[in-house]
C-alpha cells in the first residue's frame, strides 16, 4: 500500500501526519507502522517524533487525532502534535470553517480539546493538570534530584537546573541530559508508564529555557508541548515566573503558556500557543 504522509513541525517537534479517513488503518496497524513511518531509512523517510492519524469525529467533534510514539506506544496527549493536527485538518478542509477565530473541537488521547487559530499561531486549551506533586526526591546513582511531577495528559518530571549541585554552574545546553534522563524515564517510582524528563532554567520573569527527554522517542526532542506546560506550571507555582510564560525549547522556536482562572482563582484551563507548519510530503510503501 502506498501512503501519502505530511511532515509537520510544531515549534521544532517533528511529526508524520496521515489522513486516515481515506486509508482506514486500524490501531494495530498504526502501532506496527509507527516505527517505519517515523524513523529515517534509506528510502528517504524523515525521522520524526511521532505519528498522527486523523480520522472523522462525531457530530460535536471536528476530528479525532490519534498519536503514536516512534516505538509504537500510544495513549498520551501530545501538545505540539495537537497543534499540527489542527493545522493539518484546516489545510485539508476537514474543519469546515472559514474564520480563523472559530473554536475547533477535537479529540486526542481519549479527551476533548478546543483550539483556536489566531493569525500564524494556534492555541490549544488544556484542562487543569490531572496530578501535580510539587516536590519529590528521586535518586539515581549518586544523585538525589529535587524534582516535581506533573500529569497534563502525559507524565512529566520537572527539574530546575540550579537545584542540582552538579549542574548549577553549567549552561543548560551543556547538561548531559542523555546520560541521566533514561534512568529517570525508566525509574521504578514512575512504573509502569514511565515519565518524560524536563530540565529548565529561568531566563527572565516571563521566560524559561527548557530541554526535554521524551519517552517513546527515547531521546531528547527539539520541543515538547506537554513538557512546556508542565514546566511553566511548576516554575509559576514556585514564584519564579508569571503568566503568560514564554518557553524556549531546544529548537529555539518559542511556545507561550497562559492560564485562565475561575471565580475561586483555580485553574480552569491552560493555553498552549505556538506555530505549526508543513515542512514536506512523501509517499511511503508499506506492506499490509
Amino acid at each position: 500500500m502506498l501512503i501519502d504522509v505530511t511532515y509537520m513541525s510544531g515549534a521544532g517537534n517533528l511529526f508524520t501526519v496521515i489522513d486516515n479517513r481515506k486509508i482506514k488503518l486500524s490501531k494495530d496497524d498504526l502501532v506496527n507502522f509507527a516505527p517505519l513511518l517515523c524513523n529515517k531509512s534509506d528510502r528517504g523517510i524523515l525521522k520524526t517524533d511521532g505519528l498522527i492519524s486523523i480520522i472523522n469525529g462525531s457530530d460535536d467533534l471536528d476530528f479525532i487525532a490519534e498519536f503514536f510514539n516512534p516505538d509504537g506506544s500510544y495513549g498520551a496527549m501530545c501538545g505540539n502534535g495537537s497543534r499540527c493536527a489542527v493545522m493539518f485538518a484546516k489545510m485539508e478542509k476537514i474543519i469546515p470553517r472559514n474564520s480563523n477565530l472559530d473554536i475547533i473541537k477535537f479529540e486526542m488521547a481519549g479527551k476533548t480539546y478546543t483550539a483556536q487559530l489566531a493569525a500564524d499561531v494556534i492555541r490549544v486549551y488544556f484542562p487543569p493538570p490531572a496530578e501535580i506533586i510539587p516536590k519529590l526526591i528521586v535518586k539515581i546513582n549518586n544523585l538525589a534530584l529535587i524534582c516535581a511531577y506533573v500529569n497534563v495528559g502525559s507524565d512529566h518530571l520537572v527539574i530546575k537546573k540550579e537545584d542540582v549541585l552538579e549542574f548549577k554552574d553549567l549552561a543548560l545546553d551543556d547538561i548531559p541530559l542523555s546520560d541521566f534522563a533514561p534512568q529517570l524515564r525508566l525509574h521504578p517510582d514512575f512504573s509502569p508508564r514511565g515519565v518524560n524528563v524536563n530540565v529548565y532554567s529561568i531566563l527572565d520573569k516571563n521566560v524559561i529555557q527548557l530541554r526535554t527527554y521524551e519517552r517513546g522517542v527515547e531521546g531528547e526532542t527539539a520541543a515538547c508541548g506537554t513538557g512546556t506546560i508542565s514546566t511553566a506550571l511548576i516554575a509559576a507555582s514556585k514564584g519564579e515566573v508569571t503568566f503568560p510564560v514564554t518557553v524556549i525549547p531546544k529548537s529555539g522556536i518559542p511556545l507561550v503558556v497562559d492560564t485562565i482562572y475561575n471565580s475561586h482563582q483555580e485553574i480552569e484551563s491552560i493555553i498552549l500557543e505556538g506555530t505549526a507548519e508543513i515542512i514536506g510530503h512523501a509517499q511511503i510503501e508499506i506492506a499490509l
